[in-house]
């Protein structure tokens, strides 16, 4: 039986116990579990050529648009929606997991037999075989969704944590055997089956709920009315992730694809050191408070600090030492690809602080369809400019593709203001110190790398950058108070008076 306890629970201490507790988990599963994806990516990067890469982005963005298919949204909606009992959510999970298993099996079978076709389609040619074996994630995926959001939805994300970081080592663990034994892309493809099934696995076992022969049309109706729009941003966030990996398929090479995902990829994992921690927290927590307009403010803004500390400089730091970070995580056969890698690192910084956030705002609003309006109206500059910048080359993709990703933050700035009266200006000096701090510690790392070109140069001048930024942090009083705050919210920090959520 599901306990709805949790959800009902609307003290302000409450509130910031569980999301003390599902913090400090979830920075757990997250930053372990995402250490791993890079580090896996990092040895596979000198195992198999960007080729290689290049094939499995292709096929992962045909399996990634079925996942996104047979979700339909229903994650969000077990996460958010208000049950009257403990039968009504089981009832609910039942048809989001039969739902979910049907469609996705119909996708796979429908993969498996237009596989040579969908291969050529998106420029990989003779990889039809691989497509069809990477098609039987789907089914897998869709045995986990629901318990994943269930446990989200407890704030239990200790379960989630040993689930994760060995669905991770799974991949860690059987890719790259297979790679070193010059098994290709295939490699990859085994070890995300693995992982995919130790997940459904494991998540269904440590389940307090499990599936069984129930099934409503009325339930189903009424979730489709609320996830058809999470589903349209789904879409369309899918466009966006993917967009750039079937135009430079088609007018370029494996080799560029491999170069482009590759990058974005090893970015996205980056920044997910912080965001993943904080954000399935963020949703949650604002869902509490959505009827309190004065406490969501406060909760999005003392969030949206947290996520600046760590985002910001982070993100400043692999554009001045994209070099070094490059060779680092992919090798020196990825060269061609580290001012790319730079200069979208960097651009992620505002669209994480800022797009992100008011992402999870509007769905804890209940405003699913804004999501779905930004994400579609994102499309009208960057589909042209992804085509014109692949059409004339690399180089021109380099600059233009970070550029146009910062249209998300003038998008979404208007729509936050009339929905939540969070203006920009309030945002920007939120974190106007964060920006200066991360500025003022890559001065050093500017310099050095302009005059040197030494690995051991460019990594001693790191090290200044972070002692730099650190210092800004115990020196500057809303830095301070607002590190000091997460760290007791991690339960890394003694109470600190003044430095709650709520207060």
């Amino acid at each position: 039986m599901i306990s709805e306890k949790s959800n009902t629970d609307g003290t302000e201490d409450s509130l910031g116990s569980r999301v003390a507790g599902a913090a400090k988990w979830s920075v757990f599963t997250q930053v372990v579990s995402k250490l791993i994806s890079p580090v896996t990516t990092m040895v596979l990067a000198r195992l198999l050529s960007p080729a290689a890469f290049g094939v499995v982005a292709s096929a992962t963005m045909i399996t990634s648009l079925a996942d996104t298919i047979s979700d339909s949204g229903f994650q969000r909606y077990l996460i958010q929606h208000r049950f009257s009992s403990d039968d009504e959510l089981s009832l609910s999970a039942c048809v989001a997991f039969w739902t979910n298993l049907a469609v996705s099996v119909v996708i796979a079978f429908f993969v498996i037999l237009s596989r040579q076709w969908l291969a050529t389609l998106v420029g990989s040619d003779g990889w039809g075989d691989l497509l069809a074996v990477a098609s039987l994630s789907l089914p897998l995926t869709s045995l986990s969704s629901v318990q994943t959001a269930l446990y989200q939805r407890r704030f239990d994300f200790r379960t989630l944590f040993g689930s994760r970081v060995g669905s991770s080592l799974l991949i860690l663990a059987v890719s790259v055997p297979l790679a070193a034994f010059g098994l290709g892309p295939w490699s990859m493809v085994v070890g995300t089956l693995t992982s995919n099934l130790f997940l459904a696995f494991w998540l269904t076992a440590n389940s307090p709920w499990k599936p069984t022969l129930r099934y409503s049309f009325w339930v189903l109706r009424h979730m489709l009315s609320y996830g058809l729009w999470i589903l349209g941003e789904a879409a369309a966030t899918w466009v966006n992730m993917w967009a750039g990996t079937f135009i430079i398929g088609r007018l370029m090479d494996q080799t560029h694809v491999g170069f482009y995902k590759t990058s974005t990829s090893m970015s996205n994992s980056i920044i997910t050191l912080v965001t993943s921690a904080v954000l399935p927290v963020v949703f949650v927590a604002l869902s509490e408070v959505q009827n309190d307009p004065s406490r969501f403010r406060h909760v999005f803004l003392r969030m949206q600090g947290y996520l600046a500390l760590g985002v910001v400089p982070l993100t400043f730091g692999v554009l001045v030492y994209r070099d070094l970070t490059t060779l680092l995580l992919l090798g020196s056969q990825w060269s061609e690809t580290a001012l790319f890698f730079g200069l979208w690192t960097a651009a992620s910084a505002l669209v994480v602080v800022i797009g992100f956030m008011c992402s999870e705002a509007y769905r804890a609003l209940g405003r699913p369809e804004l999501c779905a309006f930004v994400q579609v109206a994102f499309l009208v500059p960057f589909l042209p400019v992804m085509w014109w910048s692949a059409s004339v080359g690399y180089d021109a993709v380099t600059w233009a593709m970070p550029a146009t990703k910062l249209c998300l933050v003038v998008i979404q700035m208007p729509i936050l203001w009339k929905v939540a009266r969070i203006g920009p200006l309030r945002m920007l000096g939120n974190m106007r110190w964060v920006f200066v701090a991360s500025a003022a510690a890559m001065i050093p790392g500017v310099v050095i790398t302009s005059v040197s070109g030494s690995p051991a140069v460019a990594a001693a001048s790191a090290v200044c950058s972070v002692v730099i930024y650190l210092g800004f942090v115990v020196v500057q009083p809303d830095m301070r108070q607002n590190a000091l705050a997460l760290l007791k919210r991690l339960g890394l920090k003694p109470s600190l008076p003044g430095s709650g959520f709520g207060r």
